[in-house]
């Protein structure tokens, strides 16, 4: 049996420091207003929202990997969103 061991803890919020690591290296280029937590079929995922206009929203797996974004100027984001995310529910709402 192999034994899988995440290098990203949790804050107190139950968000992963790693999350919080994106949101500080996203500020130099928009605010991220607030970090949406969702879950689908057991897995978390964590949605960085800006705090303004025409900016991607960008998701995150448990494991911060980049997944996909919506939004922007055109509203699409990058196209890669798969029905995962689209089917995937909140949980809650934190501020970053």
């Amino acid at each position: 049996m192999v034994l899988l061991v995440s290098n990203c803890s949790k804050t107190s919020n139950d968000i992963p420091d790693c999350i919080y690591k994106k949101v500080r290296e996203m500020r130099n280029n928009t605010t991220i207003e607030e970090i949406r937590v969702l879950v689908h079929n057991g897995k978390r995922y964590y949605a960085l929202v800006p705090g303004c206009c025409d900016q991607y929203t960008v998701f995150y797996d448990e494991d911060c990997n980049y997944i996909c974004s919506t939004g922007g100027i055109s509203g699409l984001g990058d196209g890669e969103c798969t029905r995962e995310i689209s089917n995937a529910k909140l949980i809650k709402t934190v501020k970053p």
